[in-house]
């Protein structure tokens, strides 16, 4: 073995070799030590542990240090191997080392050893692919049909932030628990689902910006149409005057009665 090599052995014979440059190998108790119930006989009963070979997971869980894992990555090393041996015997205990090292103790104290390079691989955890597609990519956010009106696209002001919120959460009632709604300063609207996926609606499909209103002629049209309704008279536009038909008819009409005199 390499100069620096360690050795230890556990309460169970399980041995663990940690090299110089600390990774590791283990070798199960039941592969050095056996019980001696009679002396120098060997037990006749074979232990769970002799008689159970665990199953090691397909998957390893990726862990940023192999040789100090964290307690999330303990519990992932932990589940993987109780979804690999669903058939333990009831009262088995499953403790993960700091290595990955998992040892199994049945309900008679006998062990079972998975080493850790079996179970863990180094690696950036965030690097690896999820295998269940994310909220964000199972959900399409509705756009609202409505506009918000604002002065400045480029600088909504808090009410006109809430205002859009207000909007995209009515047009997604639906949208899972713990979900967040963000408006930015152009409108644009960021949604954080509870696995920190996120979809973007653009400021553009949310906001209009508020021009000052302008009176057109129709428009005029309409103010004098509407003080007349309500017996104020109306404004005339400048330049406005009979038409000349009508009064021609009205000096024939004159002339017509003075020749019947």
């Amino acid at each position: 073995m390499p100069e620096g090599t360690q050795i230890t052995a556990d309460d169970h014979g399980s041995v663990t070799v940690t090299y110089p440059d600390k990774s590791t190998d283990t070798i199960p108790g039941k592969d050095l030590v056996v019980k001696d119930d009679q002396g120098d006989h060997p037990s006749t009963n074979q232990s769970m542990a002799d008689q159970i070979t665990p199953n090691v997971p397909g998957d390893k869980v990726t862990v940023a240090d192999v040789n100090q894992l964290t307690k999330d990555e303990k519990d992932k090393v932990k589940e993987n191997v109780n979804k690999a041996n669903p058939d333990l015997p009831q009262g088995t205990e499953v403790t993960v080392g700091n290595n990955g090292d998992v040892t199994i103790t049945y309900p008679d104290k006998s062990t079972n050893t998975i080493p850790g390079k079996d179970l863990v691989v180094k690696g950036n955890p965030s690097d690896q692919p999820s295998t269940k597609p994310s909220d964000a990519h199972q959900i399409t956010p509705n756009v609202p049909g409505d506009k918000v009106t604002v002065a400045d696209v480029n600088q909504l002001t808090e009410d006109e932030k809430d205002k859009v919120k207000e909007n995209v959460n009515k047009a997604n009632p639906d949208l899972p628990q713990g979900t967040e709604v963000t408006v930015g300063d152009n409108g644009d609207v960021t949604i954080t689902y509870p696995d920190h996926s996120t979809d973007v609606i653009s400021g553009a499909d949310l906001v209009a910006k508020h021009d000052q209103a302008t009176i057109t002629p129709n428009d005029a049209d309409q103010q004098g149409a509407k003080a007349t309704s309500q017996g104020q008279p109306a404004v005339k536009a400048a330049g406005s005057h009979r038409p000349r038909r009508q009064a021609s008819c009205h000096k024939l009409g004159i002339k017509h009665r003075l020749g019947q005199r």
